[in-house]
């Protein structure tokens, strides 16, 4: 094979693989279930920015031993839902960078205090659901919200005693209140 086509070759393959690897993965949910699989995310997709589908963080039932979100702090924006579920959270700092997300649902999670990390959040394009989390006390990290497009369910939480941080909401598609 002359040079040319070698380094021609050599440059196809560089920039093709390159390409794979900075793109978000095409999963219709994205499950994140422990530290180890968050930690990968960024090693794997660390230009991935927009996710186009859901990302669930955490497990449906029993605990993950997820605990730190920062690994995360390159995505911008996610389709799709967020759910985390069954962590070891105690906020959710490094999801900073999200602004435009399409629904969010944060249950089930004992360590969970605050909810820093979603303060750049200013619509969501469907239902907002927070429920059973035994220690959150403040959502004011919500403060930026003006439209939620589907419903509102903040329910189970009890250190709960505020709604501090939806005052800036001005439409809500379905309130559900318990």
């Amino acid at each position: 094979m002359n040079p040319f086509k070698s380094v021609c070759l050599c440059f196809f393959v560089v920039i093709f693989c390159g390409n794979l690897l900075a793109q978000c993965p095409q999963d219709y949910i994205i499950s994140l279930t422990t530290q180890d699989e968050v930690d990968n995310f960024a090693v794997l997709y660390p230009n991935c920015t927009e996710i186009v589908n859901s990302l669930d963080i955490g497990r449906n039932t029993g605990d993950s031993d997820i605990t730190d979100l920062s690994p995360l702090n390159q995505i911008i924006s996610i389709t799709g839902a967020l759910k985390i579920q069954n962590t070891k959270l105690v906020s959710l700092s490094g999801l900073d960078n999200i602004n435009s997300i399409g629904g969010i649902s944060i249950l089930e999670n004992a360590n969970l205090t605050n909810l820093e990390g979603l303060e750049n959040i200013a619509w969501i394009g469907g239902t907002l659901f927070i429920g059973t989390n035994d220690d959150l006390t403040d959502i004011s990290a919500l403060h930026n919200i003006t439209s939620i497009e589907g419903r509102l369910n903040v329910n189970f939480n009890p250190k709960l005693i505020s709604l501090e941080g939806l005052n800036n909401v001005t439409s809500i598609t379905i309130l559900c209140k318990t």
